[in-house]
């Protein structure tokens, strides 16, 4: 595991505290665990590559500002 990238140590703090939270709620949104950040980042990336977005490939994502 190469941890001296974003995703590598973020693949590393998935696998040694899965489900401590990631990201705190708001009144609407629930707190996400780092195992549930990981499926919704997997399934971005399976969104992406759909679109014939490539690895190493910029991409602009224009998101509203939330969790």
């Amino acid at each position: 595991m190469n941890h001296s990238t974003i995703d590598g140590r973020f693949a590393e703090q998935v696998r040694r505290t899965p489900e401590r939270i990631a990201l705190e709620g708001t009144a609407h949104v629930p707190p996400l665990t780092y195992r549930e950040l990981d499926r919704c980042a997997n399934r971005l990336a399976a969104v992406l590559a759909r679109h014939g977005v490539t690895q190493g490939a910029p991409v602009l994502l224009m998101l509203p500002r939330c969790a």
